[in-house]
């Protein structure tokens, strides 16, 4: 926990509409049913959502860009003076696999590092999960614990902001006057007795699914169960559930060639383990053929592979993956029929 602040909704507003002449904010505005990121201007800033639940958008979207030229960095889009406001916990905890990805071992990912050390991040509470929302599950919480400069709570009239880190002070101090430092510890009381609250919620959505985490044992004892099969029967292998997951980084680069000056530019994008050519080498043999192997093979790299390299699993329980699906292939459906199998074969 960092310094604490209470400033009232009036100033907040009043501070967001200044900071716009000084950063580049971009926040959560409703779009139909959703929540999307969008920069913030005069005209949209009174639409912004902070105290429901989290954006469609994962956090990688600001972080790790889904199509750009990787050939120089000196060209590399400038992201100082951005801020992203409005990140929930099961964005935030993406951050701990991107920088061990990205940051760790023997080579820094350049483009990664740089707009991780510019991006300003702010969190919010989540206090209205939606029905695919399952962080709980993973022994997570609905509320930033870590990985923000700051992190705003709703409460009274006004917001707790916790400011963790210099750039976060750095963003505030256009209007500091507004921040009045927390003194009265029972406004602390009232921010505990909302969390609670909307992890019993959370809870609740999830209680008529048999899971809880960790799952290694399971996924390992499992392997050839025929639950992978029938659950992949409606996947469409439209890629969506790694599109959309926070924790995904696969990628793939490609070499592509200037017609007019014959000079050649290297472009990275998004990739993902469920699209059929994800492992195919050059002579045609696949590894993953069937779908099911797909299936199985994205599970068993959130829950085992990055398990055993990290010590936590390569999921939030952001529940996006449930959203996107045509298919309407629910993980923890998977799960839980995963443990009816296993009890079947005890």
């Amino acid at each position: 926990m960092g310094q604490l602040y209470y400033i009232a909704v009036s100033e907040w507003n009043e501070f967001l509409r200044d900071s716009l002449t000084d950063w580049t904010v971009y926040s959560p505005v409703r779009n139909g049913k959703n929540l999307s990121f969008e920069r913030i201007t005069a005209n949209n800033v009174n639409k912004i959502e902070l105290n429901t639940y989290r954006a469609t958008q994962p956090t990688k979207s600001f972080l790790f860009f889904f199509y750009e030229q990787i050939t120089n960095i000196a060209k590399f889009p400038n992201v100082r003076g951005s801020v992203v406001l409005g990140l929930k916990g099961c964005d935030l905890n993406s951050l701990e696999l991107y920088d061990k990805m990205f940051l760790e071992g023997e080579f820094a990912e350049p483009f990664y590092k740089r707009r991780r050390q510019d991006l300003l991040l702010i969190g919010c509470d989540c206090q209205e999960p939606v029905e695919t929302c399952f962080c709980t599950e993973l022994g997570k919480k609905p509320y930033p614990e870590d990985f923000f400069d700051i992190n705003i709570s709703a409460i009274s009239n006004g917001f707790i902001v916790d400011v963790a880190s210099e750039r976060g002070e750095e963003f505030i101090k256009l209007k500091k006057e507004y921040f009045k430092k927390v003194v009265d510890r029972s406004i602390l009381m009232k921010r505990e007795a909302k969390r609670r609250a909307t992890q019993e919620l959370v809870e609740n959505i999830n209680k008529h699914f048999d899971i809880r985490a960790p799952f290694l044992d399971l996924l390992r004892k499992e392997l050839k169960s025929g639950v992978w099969g029938e659950q992949a029967e409606t996947c469409v292998t439209c890629g969506g559930c790694t599109q959309i997951c926070p924790t995904c980084y696969c990628f793939l680069i490609e070499d592509l060639k200037n017609k007019k000056d014959n000079s050649v530019s290297k472009f990275r994008y998004w990739d993902g383990c469920q699209f059929t050519g994800f492992v195919r080498v050059a002579g045609g043999a696949n590894a993953r053929k069937k779908r099911f192997e797909r299936l199985r093979h994205r599970y068993l790299h959130k829950f085992d592979h990055i398990h055993e390299n990290f010590g936590f699993d390569g999921c939030t329980g952001c529940g996006r993956c449930i959203e996107v699906c045509p298919g309407k292939i629910d993980m923890r459906k998977v799960f839980s029929e995963l443990k009816k199998a296993q009890s079947k074969n005890a």
